[in-house]
Order: structure tokens, then sequence, then C-alpha cells
């Protein structure tokens, strides 16, 4: 009877242990499932990219003052330089591809929609976060320095760079290499800075010669009637005076990407029907006629539009379109004048 009792206890002893190795397991299962839930999918979305001729042209699609792109950076041994260009929903494409590697980098004007990147993030196992000169760029890879995509905000656009292997090989960007690219992007960003400040000063600068112009012409006129005895001094200092007028106002008030946006703009440029200005050049500031202009000539389709801009009236000149080898001109909206048509040159 004692044996029988023993025997119980110890086939409850394992049950309870049977129990209790169950109950160990539990957790490693919910954690596989809470990892299945939290688990996000990207639905894919096609984005038309626009083709562009230079940084320029893909800024001014994006709606940017200026693409922030480097010429060239350095990194695995590898000169990334001479981009091609697109524009597509607010965010401008630069794309260099030397050899077997391709590096993407995009910049997005604010409230852009085309995405900083085409690769899934979610399939990415890490993402993490370091500061580069005061800015936090943001990585995704499959681990901890070995990144594929990064972005980052600077200067009130968002960036995006991806880096892939043209033939299919794994590639990624090390700590070195991110920094290369961040410092190059923001050194274009800073050149961009300076430019605009320069437009800035040289329209200040211009107003300002021009009301220094004027007091000195008044001051010469009151010299010319307070001292009568001295007029032919005086009139030789007015004339001095008046041909420094006529020098000032022959500086342009408006700067070579705004007369080019007024030619755009005239001929109908970016609009459904006649789309986007296609191998624009862009000939000035030329003076001339009393007046400061530029000739902004460019494609819309098969039509060749040739158009003279005043830089310091703001308004266009002259416009002409080219089509099947003749050439027309064109009235204050733009429109072909009809009879004036003769064989392009």
């Amino acid at each position: 009877m004692r044996k029988q009792y023993l025997a119980f206890a110890l086939t409850g002893v394992l049950a309870l242990g049977a129990v209790g190795c169950g109950a160990q397991q539990q957790p490693a299962e919910t954690k596989t499932e809470t990892k299945a839930e939290t688990k996000t999918e990207q639905t894919e979305t096609k984005t038309n990219w626009t083709s562009d001729k230079d940084a320029e042209a893909a800024a001014k699609g994006a709606g940017l003052t200026k693409f922030s792109c480097f010429e060239k950076v350095t990194f695995n041994d590898t000169d990334f330089k001479n981009p091609t260009f697109a524009h597509a929903e607010g965010v401008a494409q630069a794309v260099y591809e030397p050899g077997a590697t391709k590096l993407t980098l995009r910049e997005g004007a604010s409230g852009h929609k085309a995405p900083l990147t085409d690769v899934d993030k979610t399939t990415l196992a890490q993402k993490w976060t370091k500061a580069i000169d005061g800015i936090d760029v943001t990585h995704y890879g499959a681990k901890e320095g070995s990144a594929v995509v990064i972005t980052w905000s600077d200067g009130g656009s968002d960036f995006g760079v991806t880096y892939q292997g043209t033939g299919g090989e794994d590639v990624f960007m090390d700590d070195e290499d991110v920094s290369a690219i961040v410092h190059a992007v923001k050194d274009a960003s800073e050149d961009k800075q300076e430019e605009e400040k320069k437009e800035e000063t040289k329209k200040t600068d211009s107003s300002s010669q021009k009301q220094t112009s004027n007091n000195n012409s008044n001051n010469n006129n009151n010299n010319s009637n307070n001292n009568s005895g001295s007029s032919n001094n005086n009139n030789s200092n007015n004339g001095g005076s008046s041909s420094s007028s006529d020098d000032d106002s022959m500086v342009p008030n408006y700067t070579k990407n705004e007369c080019m946006a007024m030619a755009f703009n005239y001929a109908g440029a970016g609009g459904a029907a006649k789309g986007e200005a296609l191998d624009v050049s862009v000939d000035g500031p030329i003076e001339g006629g009393g007046t400061v202009y530029y000739n902004v000539d460019f494609n819309l389709g098969d039509v060749r539009y040739h158009v003279m801009v005043d830089a310091i009236g703001g308004s266009v000149v002259s416009g002409t379109q080219t089509f099947n080898g003749t050439t027309e001109l064109l009235d204050d909206d733009g429109n072909a004048i009809e009879g004036t048509g003769t064989p392009a040159e």
C-alpha cells in the first residue's frame, strides 16, 4: 500500500513537471505572433518621372529654387559623377551609374508626393539614426553600418539616397560613405544659398545705386542754381551724373531664371497641351535698344521657340515659333500671327 502511494505521488510530480515545461515554451510563440502582427505592408505605387536636360530643369519641374545635387562624390574607389536628371510630383532626381552600381539622389520640396526612394524600407531589417554635422540621418539596411537607403531633412527640403547594384549584387554604404554623400549634398546646398544671397544683394545694390544717382543729380542741380558763376563746371558735373544714371539704369532687374520663366509662360510651356520646355538655351544679358534682354530658345514638342525677354522691364519683347521649316511671328499672347510665315533659316 505504501508503494502504491509513492508511485501515485511520483506520477503527480511528473505530471506537474510536464505542465511546467509547457508553460516555459509559451512566450516564444507570443513573440512570433507579435512580430507577424506588427509587420506592415506597403502598396507599390508607380511614379511617372519626366526626364530633364540638367539640374536646373529638374529643380524647376519639382518646384525647387535649385537642386542641391553634387557634381561628383567618391567612395568605394568609385567616382559618382555625370548624372541624368528627372522630376516627379515635387521631387528632383539625379542618378549616377558608374559601372555596375547606381546611386540615386532625390530632393523633395515641401509637401512633395513622389517618394524619396523606390526601395520598400520594410524589407530592410535594421533602421538606425546618426547625426552628421548636426543633421539627423536615418539609415536602412540589412544590418547596422551597412546602409542601402538614407534619408534626412535640411534647409526646408527632404533628401533620400539609394545605393544599388545594377547586376543584382548586394552593395551597401558604410558610415564613411554616408558621411561623404551627406557632406557633398550639404556643400551643394550651401552653394545654392550663396547664389541666392548674391542675387538678392545684386537687386538691392541696383536699387541703392539708382537712389544714389538720383540724389547726386538733385545735389548737382541745386549747386548749379546756387552758384551761377560756376555754371560751366556745374553743367559738366551734371553731364557726368547723367551718364552715371544711364549706366545704373542698364542694370537688369530680373535674373536669367526669371526671364526664362517668363518665356516659358509666354509660350504655354508646362501645360498638358504643350508639355515641358526641352533643349533650352539662353543668351544674355545683352545690352541694346535702350534695354538689357535675354534670348531664350527651347522646344515644345516639334515646335522651336525663340523669345526675347526685357530683363529691366520684365516683359516679353518679341517671339517666334518654327515648325516644319516655317518661322512665324507671335502676338502678345504667344499665338502665331497669320500671314507672317517665312522659310526657316
